[in-house]
């Protein structure tokens, strides 16, 4: 298989005639750069967007990239507890101020 692909890869080589790396066609850019997200930065940054005052939570996988950002974003005040039962007596404790 691999000879069969080196083989397929010098073909597509003598075709373009192409001897070194700097013969090698030059890619152009389309448009501008895209900037990407990921849900969970979506996420964070649509609550810090629409008034998040106070963040808590339990870093644990898959939500932690949502504390790392909310922190990230120095904007919002944040707890990160030790384990769930302090994320609700802080988030209580937050309701009831």
């Amino acid at each position: 298989m691999v000879d069969k692909n080196l083989e397929i890869f010098q073909d597509i080589l003598k075709s373009y005639d192409i001897k070194t790396e700097n013969d090698f066609p030059k890619m152009k850019s389309v448009g501008k750069p895209k900037k990407t997200y990921y849900g969970n930065k979506s996420i964070a940054y649509g609550a810090i967007d629409n008034g998040l005052e106070y963040y808590a939570a339990y870093p644990m996988t898959p939500a932690s990239t949502v504390l790392t950002e909310v922190i990230n974003s120095k904007k919002v005040n944040f707890f990160q507890a030790e384990d769930e039962i302090s994320v609700i007596m802080s988030a209580l404790g937050a309701s009831f101020t």
